[in-house]
């Protein structure tokens, strides 16, 4: 097994619908990841209505490095959408492979690219050609599920491998499981052996299960990878990438603190709701005596000053 020379990295998983600009500023705030990653973005919808979708790639110099995730089934569009992620100024460029939704796997893209490798292949292809003639220095990285209804690790990982990406990150559920039952690391354990042998620059990232920072640095050494990325753990819970403990009191400051953030960031946005910062509220005010209270009101709210005036109680 190769010894990374690279120290452990712990990142932010890519979660479409709540890894928004709001919520990656509090992660590294107060978590201090190594790496954060935008939601997904297509790269069809980015051709015919760009000004439109701009607004999902907008970024704080805070965040870096911060990777642009993208997706989508037409390779040309790839590179048009690539040329504007180096534009704007990101750290690098993700090819999602992995996405189960249902309206993204049936359109091709997303984990459904395991059953196209040769269209997958020539996705990477014109991203690593557009990087290369524009900034060679900028990773390329994949995020992809073991397998579409069985594991079929042990063939698709070593192809992906072939395309020697920068970093690849592997979730450990089929495409079928989505996010029910185990995460299967032993599988993605047993992708280093592939890894260091097909594109031993590459750096191997596990993904599924993990639920705080001694968690995540133990699978990394267990299974001799370079990094891992935390995701569903880290909704409510920014402090997840540190071995910091928050009283129930921080919990509700940083949730006043993220409701503004959210409000700042979007009120100006074309039908802006505060719906979506509900479940995040929900998550923060969680595992306590009468929480269920508590988050029944905050499901109510809908300004951050009435998010305030809910949790002040809960503030020594």
């Amino acid at each position: 097994m190769q010894v990374s020379a690279v120290p452990p990295q712990l990142g932010l998983s890519p979660m479409d619908g709540v890894t928004d600009q709001a919520m990656r500023l509090i992660t590294k705030k107060y978590g201090q990841p190594d790496l954060l990653t935008t939601e997904f973005v297509n790269v069809e919808g980015w051709h015919h209505a760009r000004e439109r979708l701009l607004a999902d790639l907008q970024f704080d110099a805070r965040e870096q490095p911060l990777i642009a995730q993208i997706y989508g089934v037409t390779p040309a569009y790839f590179a048009e959408c690539t040329r504007d992620i180096i534009a704007l100024g990101f750290s690098g460029v993700e090819i999602n492979f992995g996405c189960p939704a249902k309206t993204v796997v049936h359109s091709g893209a997303g984990a459904s690219m395991i059953k196209t490798p040769e269209l997958a292949r020539e996705i990477v292809g014109c991203v690593q050609k557009t990087v290369r003639e524009l900034k060679p220095e900028l990773p390329v990285s994949i995020k992809t599920r073991i397998g579409y209804e069985h594991n079929s690790a042990d063939d698709w990982i070593p192809f992906l491998l072939t395309l020697h990406p920068a970093r690849l990150t592997i979730h450990g559920r089929t495409l079928k499981q989505g996010y029910t039952g185990t995460a299967d690391w032993e599988t993605i354990g047993r992708m280093v052996q592939y890894r260091d042998q097909l594109s031993p620059s590459t750096l191997l990232f596990g993904n599924g299960d993990l639920h705080s920072r001694a968690q995540a640095l133990q699978a990394i050494h267990d299974y001799g990878l370079d990094g891992a990325l935390i995701g569903r753990a880290a909704l409510g819970n920014p402090w997840v990438f540190t071995d910091h403990v928050p009283s129930l009191s921080e919990r509700a400051q940083v949730a006043i603190e993220h409701s503004q953030l959210f409000a700042d960031l979007y009120h100006t946005r074309h039908k802006y709701s505060f719906v979506p910062m509900r479940k995040h509220l929900a998550a923060y005010i969680a595992n306590f005596p009468e929480a269920k209270s508590w988050r029944s009101q905050l499901m109510q709210a809908e300004s951050p000053a009435q998010v305030e005036t809910i949790l002040q109680p809960l503030i020594k």
